[in-house]
């Protein structure tokens, strides 16, 4: 049999993650049946005294698991806690419904073959925008030595009728005509001709809904190019996109490795406590996200496209998702938790647009692939939490622009812990 405690009340300082007990009798005359289903009770409520009763002896090493049955009285001991605790069966991946089957259906723009006309004209980059040059020069490197030879050799063989030779493989992101700009994951925009508005009306999700990688889920202001999910609007699955997004960043790096092999699943729980988790995750997604505000100028990167353009979503100055679909419902929120985190976000949004008005000469120094066009440099009242916050790095002397920041940073800090309490109060580990 076996059964699960939680680590905390196990081992003296670790977080709180269920830790799996099982208990074995040999038996040589017996072989061990491959199928033999383990019943796990669940112990998860059990503290460090009562854990300590069951080993027996108060002279013997609690935390050393060889004493754990050293002695006939113990799964006597044990059964006596059993009905104690009525220790009900766990169905770990049983009964668990899994997050990603709740969520809307994605909509990554994913890497493409490049097209006969893309080598025509020698477009080795797709839709990527303000690739530096050793993006320019590996792409180009491998056009030139895996494609355009193949491509010139089948010229060839068609004038002469033979079979063609297959194209190696060589896949572009988005295309470079397109109307629309998507982000890839290190928020470099590329174009594409995804049918989804940049107009702050949509938000946009890189989500990844294994354990072992959450947390590079991100929130973006353009499609992605994988992995990619839309909410236009706040359905139940919309919803429950914005709180695994939450959630996956306020477990990131606290999750045993016995998850690693899972995905994420639903929480679930009281409509209290439902209700109080969703006013956190709004709060969490508006003061942490990757959203960004820029512009792709016309002819770049081909000769025959129009001027892009981004509106970040979550803008409270201009985003229409933010405005319009969180703001009337967290402006009733009771939880003090979520009240914090916004208004620490609002101060820092508030303080960047005044210091913008003060210092209109100023140019963003930080070192991101949009800034290499001129016009993306000028701040804005629209840009995203990302982009002033890796500006503030770069500005020791303005004390309440880092004053701001960081006041921002311990809310998100504090909303983040009051995130991972509230899901194991909902019993999402013993699910």
């Amino acid at each position: 049999m076996g059964f699960v405690v939680n680590s905390s009340e196990f081992f003296s300082g670790t977080k709180s993650w269920p830790l799996v007990v099982s208990l074995w009798e040999f038996s040589p005359e017996k072989l061990l049946e491959a199928g033999r289903e383990i019943k796990l009770r669940n112990f998860l409520d059990l503290k460090r005294s009562e854990l300590k009763d069951l080993v027996g002896d108060g002279h013997r090493d609690f935390d050393d698991l060889t004493n754990w049955g050293a002695d006939d009285l113990f799964l006597k001991r044990l059964e006596k806690k059993l009905k104690e605790k009525e220790g009900s069966e766990i169905a770990f991946n049983k009964k668990i419904k899994k997050l990603k089957e709740a969520i809307p259906l994605q909509a990554g723009d994913g890497n493409q073959q490049i097209s006969l006309e893309m080598i025509e004209n020698k477009q080795f980059l797709g839709g990527l925008c303000f690739a530096d040059d050793s993006q320019v020069s590996d792409r180009k490197e491998k056009f030139a030595e895996r494609i355009k030879p193949t491509f010139d050799e089948n010229k060839e063989l068609r004038k002469k009728g033979k079979r063609l030779k297959k194209m190696p493989s060589f896949v572009v992101l988005g295309n470079p005509t397109g109307t629309r700009i998507g982000f890839t994951e290190g928020k470099q925009p590329y174009r594409t001709n995804r049918p989804f508005e940049n107009d702050g009306s949509n938000l946009f999700f890189l989500m990844d809904t294994r354990f072992h990688k959450m947390h590079t889920s991100q929130c973006l202001s353009g499609v992605p190019p994988k992995r990619g999910h839309i909410v236009s609007d706040l359905d139940a699955k919309g919803k429950m996109l914005i709180m695994g997004y939450s959630i996956a960043h306020s477990l990131a790096g606290s999750v045993p490795d016995q998850f690693n092999q899972y995905d994420m699943w639903l929480p679930e729980g009281t409509s209290g406590q439902i209700d109080k988790l969703w006013d956190l995750s709004c709060a969490f997604m508006f003061a942490q996200n990757s959203c960004i505000e820029c512009e792709i100028p016309k002819e770049h990167p081909t000769e025959d496209c129009e001027r892009a353009y981004v509106v970040n979503p979550l803008s409270p100055n201009r985003g229409t998702f933010w405005q319009s679909k969180i703001l009337p419902l967290v402006k009733q929120t009771k939880v003090e938790t979520a009240k914090k985190t916004i208004d620490a976000t609002t101060s820092l949004y508030s303080g960047w647009q005044k210091w913008c008005a003060d210092h209109p000469s100023y140019r963003a120094k930080a070192n991101l692939p949009i800034y290499q066009h001129s016009r993306n440099k000028i701040p804005g009242d629209g840009w995203g939490i990302y982009q002033i916050e890796q500006e503030i790095k770069l500005m020791p002397d303005e004390a309440n622009l880092q004053k701001l920041s960081n006041s921002r940073k311990e809310a998100v800090k504090e909303l983040k812990a009051a995130v991972v309490k509230l899901i194991s109060e909902m019993g999402y580990w013993g699910n």
